[in-house]
């Protein structure tokens, strides 16, 4: 579970970028030996960027988090992810939406 401050932090995200986008860090606290699971219909990736460009059914997964939407940009070096259409965002049995 995570602190009530984080999951304003990101209620607020979601709700600032709704219309458009989502953005936050997907982390699980004391957690950062797992691994980060990408799905999607097309996924690159830019090693000048270290960011993965993911579009279509889009879902990444670490620990009890998840984050869907239609399309995400994800760094892997800031952890940030970007997300655009239909996006929820679930940590443990909490969760947002956006669209």
């Amino acid at each position: 579970m995570f602190s009530r401050a984080y999951f304003w932090s990101i209620l607020f995200a979601v709700v600032l970028w709704s219309s458009s986008a989502f953005a936050g860090v997907l982390s699980v606290r004391g957690r950062s030996d797992l691994p980060y699971h990408i799905k999607a219909d097309s996924l690159t990736y830019d090693e000048a960027t270290k960011t993965y460009r993911a579009r279509g059914y889009v879902t990444i997964v670490r620990g009890d988090q998840s984050l869907e939407a239609d399309a995400v940009d994800f760094n892997t070096e800031t952890t940030e992810a970007e997300a655009r259409g239909n996006v929820r965002f679930t940590s443990g049995e909490d969760w947002l939406t956006g669209t």
